[in-house]
């Protein structure tokens, strides 16, 4: 078992050799193999024995900071997509539709996981019982191996042609997860952010710590398009989207859409619903024109696209979107967050853990 080579992270040329020198410079024994793709990549493999060991040396040097100017320098121009992973089923849904999304628009991914300790390494182990500190290895080890796991599942996928051969790679942060992905963001300034909710019904361990309550912190606190996906959704690929339900606030948001369609390369023929919704008691008020004039806007964007608009007369943003769905069924919901209006008071994480939690459709924030 000892010499079994596993794969570590799937890097272009240069980083992978980044990869295999801080590692080598540490005492480990690195192979480097080159991936048939349509992209020049490396499979960086280790001795199994090796593994624990060199996610310490990764996560201790923030390998691949870009934040860094140098590696800015070497990045191949990719865009970067992050998956947050908790190894429920939810999140394992969320990095199957990021690979997709990734073959789709040409990026590469990175999926995080962050596990949090009985005492943080940083704190000395004064009264700290023996116990204790065996638990804290122990959290260590599972992490690694779980991680470990996780990958070398997805490289089984790839090459049974399940999922698409991509560049990605995987990170192990300590601490608390809602600080410990908005700290991941900034360095790692990815294009979007893909996570895994447990949706209507579902239940939750709490060894996981991504559901509904991190999804909507890191909604609040980040400036990246983020894609909540219930794991009961049945969307598991970029190309299942045949129904986008596009909520308008703003007038003239074609900018808005463009991103989205750009991000996702959505080229495949579907249907778009322009929806603003009418809350009682809400200052902004639309009326059939304002709602038409959004239709016409995206229609000349995309002219040959089956574009419809809908006003949605509601109590509030929770029962407008629920009535929304009882009346069509859309693959995915998106919305901008950019004005602490209508959908910076929805974006709030208390009120955004109910519509995660209680809406089994995927949705889509977007940034201007």
């Amino acid at each position: 078992m000892e010499n079994k080579i596993v794969s570590l992270a799937i890097h272009r040329e240069t980083k992978a050799n980044i990869m295999r020198d801080l590692l080598e410079n540490n005492g480990i024994k690195v192979f480097l193999k080159e991936i048939q793709s349509d992209t020049l990549s490396f499979s960086v493999g280790i001795f199994e024995k090796d593994i624990a060991k060199a996610l310490e040396i990764i996560e201790d040097n923030r390998l691949f900071n870009y934040s860094n100017k140098e590696i800015a320098k070497i990045d191949d121009g990719r865009k970067r997509i992050l998956v947050p992973v908790d190894f429920s089923n939810d999140s394992l849904k969320a990095c199957r539709f990021a690979f997709s999304v990734a073959k789709s628009i040409g990026a590469k991914v990175k999926i995080l996981h962050v596990f949090d300790r009985v005492y943080p390494v940083q704190i000395p182990f004064i009264g700290m019982t023996q116990e204790d500190k065996e638990k804290n290895e122990d959290l260590l080890t599972k992490s690694r191996k779980k991680i470990l796991d996780l990958c070398n599942s997805i490289d089984k996928e790839i090459s049974e042609g399940i999922l698409p051969s991509i560049n990605f790679s995987y990170a192990l942060r300590e601490g608390d997860a809602r600080g410990e992905i908005d700290v991941f963001i900034d360095e790692y300034q990815p294009s979007l952010v893909v996570m895994g909710t447990r949706g209507v019904g579902a239940g939750s361990k709490s060894s996981d710590y991504i559901g509904s309550s991190v999804t909507a912190d890191i909604i609040e606190t980040t400036n990246v398009p983020i894609i909540a996906i219930p794991y009961s959704s049945y969307i598991n690929d970029v190309k299942d989207i045949k129904h986008l339900v596009f909520l308008v606030n703003n007038l003239s948001q074609e900018l808005t859409f463009d991103n989205l369609v750009h991000l996702l390369n959505l080229n495949n023929p579907f249907k778009v619903t322009v929806v603003h919704l009418n809350i009682a008691g809400e200052s902004i008020i639309w009326g059939e024109s304002e709602i038409q004039s959004q239709r016409d806007i995206i229609q000349r964007q995309y002219p040959g696209r089956n574009i419809e608009s809908k006003l949605v007369e509601t109590t509030g943003v929770i029962e407008g979107i629920d009535d929304l769905l009882k009346d069509i069924k859309a693959d995915m919901i998106a919305l901008n967050t950019k004005e602490r209006n209508i959908w910076g008071l929805i974006f709030k994480p208390s009120t955004s853990r109910k519509i995660i939690s209680q809406i089994n459709t995927s949705i889509m924030i977007l940034r201007n």
